[in-house]
């Protein structure tokens, strides 16, 4: 019994894995697409994560254009078995995921940042470790990074929701340094607070945060 648990611990570790790969294969590939799947299908709405494991997608609500967008994506993220059943009728497709990890990227709007971001410093081959952090501001768990560059201890949060982001007090005072990567205009509001912008050019934000670490000091 125990070889099999381990068997299908491993087995869904797999699949998990190459779903964050696919998501981030398609994010560096397609950004334009990706961004009109968050934009104006995820973030209107237009898909519902009604349990862990389950999405409803209001299919009603697609014209042609978000059509398309919604089958292409769908289509990778169906790669890898992550993807165990898609039940389909012309008003809603009712799929179900094979881990509830793989949901988060329909309701935690800011989570596809952290994972190209997580991209970045793997191949930079910089250690950072990843951490959740309960946010009362926010009332919600918060995927943030941390690591250290010459002895400077960083935070890095993420933020595709607001151009109006206030991080909590813990991020600023728990580290030396903390970096935000965005896709909006944000003031600063802390010398301790450093923002990195993402035009959705994945080589562009890789070089432009090694830069940062390197010559910000």
């Amino acid at each position: 019994m125990i070889k099999i648990d381990n068997f299908f611990v491993s087995y869904l570790y797999t699949i998990e894995k190459n779903f964050i790969i696919n998501i981030q294969n398609i994010i560096i590939s397609y950004p334009l697409i990706w961004h009109s799947f968050i934009e104006n299908v995820v973030k209107d709405k237009k898909i519902e994560a009604i349990d862990d494991f389950h999405i409803l997608v209001y299919k009603e609500k697609f014209d042609k254009r978000l059509q398309r967008v919604y089958d292409f994506i769908i289509e990778r993220l169906s790669l890898n078995y992550a993807i165990t059943e898609n039940v389909k009728n012309p008003c809603f497709d009712y799929i179900t995921f094979a881990s509830d990890k793989m949901l988060l990227i329909f309701f935690d709007y800011d989570y596809w940042l952290y994972l190209i971001t997580i991209k970045v410093f793997k191949e930079l081959k910089i250690n950072v470790e990843q951490k959740t952090y309960y946010s009362r501001n926010y009332n919600s768990y918060i995927f943030f990074l941390t690591t250290i560059i010459n002895g400077v201890n960083y935070n890095i949060c993420f933020n595709d929701t607001t151009h109006a982001y206030e991080a909590d007090d813990y991020f600023l005072k728990s580290a030396d340094r903390l970096i935000l990567i965005t896709t909006k205009n944000i003031n600063l509001t802390s010398n301790h607070f450093s923002i990195i912008k993402y035009h959705h050019n994945y080589y562009q934000f890789k070089e432009e945060l090694l830069e940062f670490l390197i010559f910000s000091l």
